[in-house]
């Protein structure tokens, strides 16, 4: 397991820390641990608002990455980081790639192809026919579907 993961994930889990604001951190600090042991009146200087920099400092007050990482884990998540080779090769193109990936089941070859399937909660009976009628032929086509189960 690569030394950061654990900062990677506490890092991504800071509410109002998207992609764009974690790798701001990433190139200031180099390294996300240095960032997690800076004191407080580091993060104060740094060009980011004041709503997310209080959010950063009151969850790192909060959380220990080591420990969260573990409780992740715990709940049969898996992580995969732009760190990591098993990162989605066409997901890492893109500017604004999600630091972490958060997953559960395994990572395949096959799944390169793949296609994530967004809905609405409370949809009708004809939505529900049309998704599943288009989800089967896309599955018959090769492609592996991703559902993120927001609920």
């Amino acid at each position: 397991m690569n030394k950061e993961l654990a900062y990677w994930v506490a890092t991504s889990a800071i509410p109002g820390v998207g992609s764009a604001t974690f790798n701001y951190l990433l190139r200031y600090f180099k390294r996300l641990q240095k960032f997690w042991e800076a004191p407080d009146e580091k993060v104060n200087k740094l060009k980011l608002d004041a709503k997310t920099r209080e959010a950063i400092i009151g969850f790192r007050q909060k959380v220990d990455p080591k420990i969260y990482l573990q409780a992740v884990y715990e709940r049969g998540i898996k992580v995969v980081s732009l760190l990591d080779r098993d990162y989605p090769a066409n997901l890492r193109q893109i500017s604004d790639a999600p630091p972490v990936l958060y997953y559960k089941g395994s990572l395949l070859p096959q799944d390169d192809l793949a296609i994530a399937v967004v809905g609405a909660r409370y949809a009708t009976v004809y939505g529900r026919q049309v998704t599943e009628g288009l989800v089967l032929e896309l599955v018959n086509a090769g492609l592996t579907i991703i559902s993120g189960l927001a609920r």
